[in-house]
């Protein structure tokens, strides 16, 4: 076991480069950006602790998260992380069938949605499940205007006093590499989904050595289109850069054009995702002819990769598949 969770990662990054570029998220609809630097994701993950804690939050709660690849993700879990508190990412395309029998089996005290993604009121539907979760006591809503909305619970500044309070807190509560800090759910294809229990060793044990393998370093710039929600994104778009002190490029949903145009743009050297993903890449550079110098390596996972199409993207990329 590697015998780090993320903050201790985390926190050498912020030490080494506290103004370095850290993350940069797309919203894929609207082409809205947000970059920040690991100071910035400190500062305002110490905002979402202390608003969490106010919320009777602490460790070994489980709080689900039903966001897309976002900052508010990655900010709410580093947030999470301070408190002790068990994330729980679901994908964003459950809906009341899959969510109420999770969220009732992890007894999930919080609940954090999109108002709306790709066209679906996620509000309303986590509204609906409420009666039927004995155990949820709070709903809170990214990009809602309301009073169970993530700025107001979570991102007010005022919330920014409380900081210095919740140091002790954090310091007791946060726990060691072997305490759960992630509950995910498999697909349930063979039955009902099992609840799975992660902590930093079993996540980061595959992690150190695949980095190594791959010759990933703090100089790479990560991009990830696969959901956070599941492990490929959660854990190599995710916690991987954070443990390197690499950039991570987050898109909340894919779409060809855009991931090649910012492979080029914002120098990408490495991505992993299916091979629907690699084949949608290499099509939209053969018709674009975007520039692929930057990226080295395209890691392909989740089902078979034909001979052909490996041939095309190790061509058309001018990376190695």
């Amino acid at each position: 076991w590697p015998r780090k969770t993320l903050l201790d990662y985390f926190e050498a990054a912020l030490h080494r480069a506290p103004d370095a570029l850290a993350l940069t998220s797309i919203a894929t609809a609207t082409g809205a950006r947000r970059d920040m630097s690991w100071a910035e994701i400190d500062r305002l993950s110490w905002r979402a602790a202390v608003g969490l804690h106010r919320l009777g939050l602490g460790k070994d709660d489980v709080l689900a998260c039903q966001l897309s690849n976002s900052w508010e993700f990655v900010v709410l879990y580093v947030a999470c992380r301070k408190l002790g508190i068990v994330f729980n990412p679901v994908m964003p395309i459950f809906r009341e069938r899959e969510l109420r029998f999770m969220l009732r089996h992890g007894e999930a005290q919080a609940f954090v949605v999109p108002r709306e993604f790709r066209g679906f009121d996620h509000e309303a539907m986590a509204a609906g499940l409420r009666a039927d979760l004995p155990d949820l006591r709070h709903v809170i809503v990214a990009g809602g205007t309301g009073a169970d909305s993530f700025d107001a619970l979570l991102m007010d500044p005022a919330l920014d006093a409380g900081v210095a309070a919740l140091g002790p807190v954090s310091r007791r509560d946060r726990g060691d590499a072997d305490d759960v800090c992630q509950l995910i759910y498999t697909s349930g294809t063979t039955g009902e989904p099992k609840g799975v229990m992660h902590t930093a060793n079993t996540m980061y044990s595959n992690l150190v050595a695949y980095a190594d393998r791959l010759h990933l370093g703090a100089g790479d710039v990560v991009l990830m289109a696969s959901p956070m929600a599941h492990q490929t994104g959660f854990m190599y778009g995710f916690l991987m850069p954070v443990m390197l002190g690499a950039r991570m490029v987050l898109m909340d949903s894919w779409d060809r054009l855009m991931a090649a145009r910012l492979i080029a743009s914002e120098a990408v050297t490495f991505t992993m995702a299916s091979t629907p993903f690699l084949m949608d890449l290499t099509n939209a550079v053969e018709e674009t002819g975007a520039d692929m110098a930057s990226l080295r390596i395209f890691l392909c996972a989740g089902t078979a990769i034909p001979g052909p199409l490996v041939e095309r993207a190790t061509r058309g990329l001018g990376a190695k598949i």
